[in-house]
């Protein structure tokens, strides 16, 4: 269901009116995708909401939210100097490699940063159970 909202507002620029690009409309159209799909489905046992790849691109999705803003705006300088291209958002085709450049960045920062530094900083602050004070000895 996503995936064809999403192809229809990529592809159906020239078809549908204009309301249908802006950022509130988005947000309405992705809110009810989430929605409905989080209600008809239970994960642990639907098998496309737990596809291995759909969980790390899951994971990766604060990745992705830092960093869309950087890459965007690098990718607008590269098709600037390289393709002297002033408004990729208008090409379809630039917005999906754009994606697909975004998506990539974001599972490899997942991957290579987020996931170390994570078991770094739980190997550094994990305290073992049976160190930590009991409220007997407490007491006693």
């Amino acid at each position: 269901g996503s995936l064809v909202a999403l192809t229809g507002v990529l592809l159906g620029r020239s078809v549908l009116p204009a309301f249908f690009y802006s950022q509130p409309a988005l947000i309405l159209l992705f809110s009810g995708v989430i929605f409905f799909g989080a209600k008809t489905a239970a994960a642990q046992r639907d098998p496309v909401l737990s596809n291995p790849l759909l969980i790390l691109l899951g994971d990766a999705s604060y990745a992705l939210y830092i960093l869309q803003a950087p890459l965007s705006g690098w990718f607008e300088l590269l098709l600037k100097r390289l393709a002297n291209v002033e408004q990729w958002t208008r090409s379809p085709l630039l917005v999906a490699v754009f994606f697909l450049l975004l998506t990539g960045a974001s599972v490899l920062s997942f991957e290579f940063v987020e996931k170390p530094c994570r078991r770094l900083i739980q190997r550094r602050f994990r305290t073992p159970v049976y160190s930590l004070p009991m409220p007997a000895d407490v007491v006693a």
